[in-house]
C-alpha cells in the first residue's frame, strides 16, 4: 500500500529520543574508565548542559541529616556552591519526595523557602534523580532552571537517559570500589595470616586485625576490650581515634554493658543497630556497634569491638566479615598461646634436664658418701648455680625448733644469721611449716616479711621458695632458697627446684638405705669372723683333751683287752671309735674355718692343672671304684689355686663315693663361657638326690645317708659352697633320684695380664 501512512511501530525516532541518545552517547564517552563518583557526577552536569542549554545541574550525597553537594556546572555562582556544599535538610520536601517514590520527580513550581534552602538567586523549575544501593539512598542529581515553567518533553527524556547513564555509571564505580575493597580485604587478611604466623604477640594480631576490618568499614574504629576493675577497659584501639571519642572509651564501660554482657552469658557476637537508642550513656560519635568474644583456652579474655561513625542496620555480609576476622584472631591467639604454653613446657623441661644432669653428682659415688648433709649441701650448690644471687639453707625440726643444718651462700645480715643458727620457733615461722604440713612446694614471689615473725631483719629478702623434702613420703626437712630481689618464680624456676628437691629426697632415701646395709654388712662380717674364729678355736683347742681321751683309751684296751669281759672289752672299742670320729669332725671343721682365713689373693689358674692334681689325689678311691672320669678342655679361672683343688677334690670324691653298686661309675667334668664367668659342671650316674634334699646337702653336717652306708662327715658341700661364694660364683645342682646328679658352679673368667709369663703350679 505504497503512499499509506506507516504504523507507529515503523515510525522512526522522535526528535527527543535522538537528542536523549545523543546525550546518553556523550556520556558515556565522557565516563569511560572513570570511576571517582564526583567526577562521574560533573561529567553528567557537562553533558546537560550542552544538551539542555541554560540549566544549571548539581549531584548531592547524604551525610549525616544533610544533603550535601559533591558536584555540580560551572555556571553555579560562589553564593550558591556556599549554600548547597553546607547541606540541604534530608527533610527538605522535593528531595524527601525523590527517595520516596524511587524515580526522576520535576518540580515546575519552585520554592526555595519552602524546602528550607537559603540562597543568592531563584530557581523557577527543578528535576530530582535519586539513586540507590542496597536499598539505601546514595545521591540525588538535580537540574534547575531560572523560569518558573513546565519541563518538556524533550528535557523529560533527556535528562532521564543522562540519568539512567549515571546511574549506570555509579554501579560500575560501586562495583569497581566494592572489588578494590574485597582485594584490599584480602590483601589485609593475607597481612593478617602474615602475621599471625610471624608474632604471637597480641598488640600486632590485634591491630592486624583492625587494619582488616576498618578496610571493609571505611568509617570503622576498632578496639579490644578486657575485664579490669570490674568493668570493661579498651587499651588497644584504632590509631586514628578522635581524641575527643578516645578520652571517653578509655574511661571504660560498666561489667554489665549489654554489648558484652550478652555475647559473655551465649559465647556469640553482638551486633547492635543503635547503640544511642541502647544505651543512654553511649558515645554519641558512635551510632552502630559490634563485640566479638575473644575465648583462649575454653575463657573469654577479651572482646573485639567495632564501632561505625555512620548509623546503619548490620547486613549478614558485614555480620560474616566481623566474625571472620575475630575467629581469625582468637585462632591466632589460640596458637600463640599453645606455642606460649609450649615453650614453657620446653622451658620446663630443659630447666629439669640441666637440674638433674647436674645432680647426677649428687648420687655419684652414693656407696662411699652417704652423708645426709653432703648431699643436701651439693643439692644446695646445684640450685645456686642456676638461680640470682641468694641463700640456700636446709631445716630440720628437733624438739619444736626449726634447726639450720646446712646452708650454702651469706643471708647479708649477721643479726639474721645469729637468730637462725639459734633456731627458729615451730608455731611462728610459717615459711617452714606450710610446706612441712601440706607437703606442698611454697613461692613467693614477693617475701612477707611477716611470714616469720621476723620483719625487721627480713628486709633485703626479695622472694622466696620453701620445699619439703620427703623421704618415703613423710617430711624429714625443708629445703629454703631466699633470693635477694623481688621476681616472680617462672616454672623453669620451679622446675629445677622441685627436680632438685625431689632427687634429693630419694638419695637421701638411699643414703639411709646404704647406711642401714652397711651397718647391717659390718654386723653380719662381726659375726662370721666371730663364728669363724670360735669354730677355729674350738677345733684346734679341743683335740688336744681328744687326744689325751685317745690316747688313755689305747692304753686301756692294750693293757686290758681279753682280761675283762666282752662287755667291757665293747665299751673300750666304741669310746675308740668314738675318739676317732671326734677327731676327723674337730679336722673338717678346722677345714671349714679356714676357706676364709687362709684365703689368697685371686689369680689367673689352669683348670686342667687342678683336675690333673685332683684326680692324683683320689687315685686310691678312683682304682678302688674303677670309676672312668672324663675331662673336657677347662679354661683358665680367677681364683685361689688351693680351694679350687680342694673344691674339685669335694665334689669329684663325692660322684665317685655316691655310686650305684653294681654299676659302672662315669663322671664327666665340662666348661662353658656365660659373659664374664665360666659355667662348670661336674656330672655322673650315681645314686641321685631327692628334690627335697637338694638344698640341705650345702648345710655344714648334713648327711642323707648312715654312716654305715657312706663314710664321711657332711662337710665337704659346706665348704664347696663357701670356696664357690668367696670366688664371687654360684653352685646348685640338678638330679634325677636313683640316675645321678650334676653340680654346676661359675667361677670368674682369667683377667690374663700379657707381662705375666706363667700360670700359678701346683704341687703334687
Amino acid at each position: 500500500m505504497t503512499g499509506q501512512a506507516k504504523s507507529i511501530g515503523e515510525q522512526g525516532p522522535t526528535s527527543e529520543q535522538v537528542d536523549a541518545l545523543a546525550a546518553f552517547a556523550h556520556f558515556a564517552e565522557l565516563s569511560v574508565n572513570v570511576g571517582d563518583v564526583p567526577a562521574l557526577a560533573s561529567r553528567a552536569a557537562q553533558v546537560l548542559r550542552s544538551s539542555l542549554g541554560e540549566i544549571s545541574a548539581a549531584y548531592y550525597e547524604p551525610e549525616g541529616e544533610l544533603w550535601r553537594a559533591r558536584a555540580w556546572s560551572d555556571d553555579i555562582t560562589l553564593e550558591v556552591v556556599t549554600a548547597i556544599r553546607a547541606g540541604i535538610p534530608q527533610d527538605a520536601p522535593s528531595f524527601a519526595e525523590a527517595v520516596a517514590s524511587r524515580s526522576p520527580l520535576f518540580v515546575a513550581g519552585w520554592n526555595a523557602e519552602a524546602e528550607s534552602i537559603g540562597e543568592t538567586r531563584e530557581y523557577g523549575a527543578v528535576a530530582l534523580y535519586p539513586y540507590f544501593t542496597a536499598g539505601q539512598p546514595i545521591g540525588i542529581l538535580v537540574i534547575g532552571t531560572q523560569a518558573a515553567r513546565e519541563w518538556t518533553q524533550r528535557e523529560r527524556t533527556v535528562f532521564g537517559s543522562v540519568g539512567r547513564s549515571l546511574g549506570l555509571a555509579l554501579e560500575r564505580a560501586e562495583q569497581g570500589r566494592a572489588l578494590r575493597e574485597r582485594t584490599e580485604a584480602l590483601d589485609a587478611f593475607v597481612r593478617f595470616a602474615e602475621a599471625s604466623a610471624a608474632s604471637s604477640e597480641l598488640g600486632v594480631l590485634a591491630r592486624e586485625a583492625f587494619t582488616v576490618l576498618e578496610t571493609y568499614f571505611p568509617d570503622a574504629t576498632c578496639g579490644l576490650y578486657e575485664l579490669e576493675r570490674g568493668g570493661w577497659g579498651m587499651h588497644l584501639y584504632s590509631d586514628h581515634l578522635p581524641p575527643a571519642a578516645q578520652a571517653i572509651i578509655e574511661t571504660g564501660l560498666p561489667l554489665d554493658t549489654p554489648l558484652f554482657s550478652g555475647p559473655l552469658e551465649r559465647g556469640e557476637a553482638e551486633f547492635i543497630d543503635d547503640w544511642q537508642a541502647l544505651y543512654a550513656d553511649a558515645n554519641p560519635l558512635f551510632r552502630t556497634t559490634g563485640a566479638y568474644p575473644v575465648v583462649v583456652g575454653g575463657q573469654v579474655v577479651s572482646f573485639l569491638a567495632i564501632w561505625l561513625r555512620q548509623p546503619r542496620p548490620w547486613q549478614e555480609r558485614d555480620k560474616a566479615i566481623v566474625r571472620a576476622v575475630s575467629r581469625s584472631l582468637t585462632l591466632a591467639l589460640e596458637r600463640a598461646a599453645a606455642l606460649e604454653a609450649l615453650r614453657n613446657q620446653q622451658g620446663e623441661l630443659e630447666a629439669r634436664s640441666r637440674a638433674l644432669e647436674a645432680f647426677t653428682n649428687l648420687l655419684r659415688d652414693l656407696t662411699v658418701r652417704a652423708d645426709a648433709v653432703e648431699l643436701v649441701r651439693r643439692a644446695q650448690e646445684v640450685v645456686m648455680s642456676m638461680l640470682p644471687d641468694g641463700c640456700a639453707l636446709y631445716y630440720q625440726l628437733e624438739s619444736g625448733v626449726w634447726f639450720n643444718v646446712s646452708q650454702v651462700g651469706d643471708l647479708g645480715n649477721p643479726e639474721l644469721q645469729a637468730v637462725i643458727d639459734a633456731g627458729l620457733p615451730y608455731e611462728t615461722t610459717q615459711n617452714l611449716t606450710t610446706p612441712w604440713q601440706t607437703q606442698q612446694p611454697y613461692y613467693q614471689d614477693r617475701y612477707d616479711q611477716t611470714t616469720d615473725a621476723l620483719p625487721e631483719l627480713t628486709t633485703q629478702i626479695g622472694s622466696t621458695a620453701t620445699l619439703p623434702v620427703l623421704v618415703a613420703g613423710e617430711p624429714v626437712g625443708v629445703f629454703v632458697v631466699a633470693l635477694f630481689g623481688s621476681r616472680p618464680w617462672q616454672r623453669q624456676d620451679q622446675a629445677i627446684l622441685e627436680a632438685v628437691v625431689g632427687s634429693l629426697g630419694l638419695a637421701l632415701g638411699a643414703a639411709q638405705s646404704v647406711l642401714n646395709l652397711r651397718d647391717r654388712s659390718t654386723e653380719l662380717e662381726r659375726s662370721n669372723s666371730d663364728l669363724e674364729q670360735f669354730a677355729y678355736v674350738a677345733s684346734h683347742d679341743l683335740q688336744e683333751p681328744l687326744r689325751t681321751i685317745t690316747s688313755f683309751a689305747q692304753l686301756l684296751v692294750g693293757r686290758y683287752r681279753g682280761q675283762l669281759d666282752d662287755k667291757a672289752d665293747n665299751y673300750l672299742a666304741m669310746i675308740e671309735g668314738g675318739t676317732a670320729r671326734m677327731g676327723r669332725l674337730l679336722q673338717d671343721l678346722l677345714t671349714f674355718s679356714r676357706v676364709t682365713s687362709s684365703a689368697q689373693l685371686l689369680r689367673p689358674v689352669d683348670l686342667n692343672r687342678v683336675i690333673s692334681a685332683v684326680q692324683s689325689d683320689l687315685h686310691d678311691q678312683i682304682s678302688r671304684s674303677q670309676a672312668e672320669i672324663s675331662v673336657g678342655e677347662l679354661p683358665s679361672v680367677m681364683g685361689d689355686a688351693t680351694q679350687l683343688r680342694q673344691l674339685f677334690q669335694n665334689l669329684i670324691g663325692n660322684a665317685v663315693k655316691f655310686s650305684v653298686p653294681g654299676r659302672a661309675v662315669r663322671v664327666n667334668v665340662s666348661a662353658e663361657q656365660i659373659g664374664v664367668m665360666q659355667r662348670l659342671t661336674v656330672s655322673d650316674n650315681g645314686i641321685g638326690i631327692a628334690p627335697e634334699f637338694q638344698e640341705r646337702i650345702f648345710t655344714i653336717f648334713q648327711r642323707l645317708h648312715s654312716r654305715e652306708a657312706y663314710e664321711g662327715s657332711g662337710i665337704g658341700l659346706a665348704v664347696a659352697r663357701k670356696i664357690v661364694e668367696r670366688h664371687g660364683g654360684e653352685i646348685g645342682l640338678d638330679s634325677v633320684l636313683g640316675e645321678g646328679t650334676t653340680f654346676w658352679l661359675t667361677l670368674p673368667v682369667a683377667e690374663r695380664d700379657p707381662r705375666q709369663t706363667h700360670i700359678e703350679q701346683f704341687g703334687s
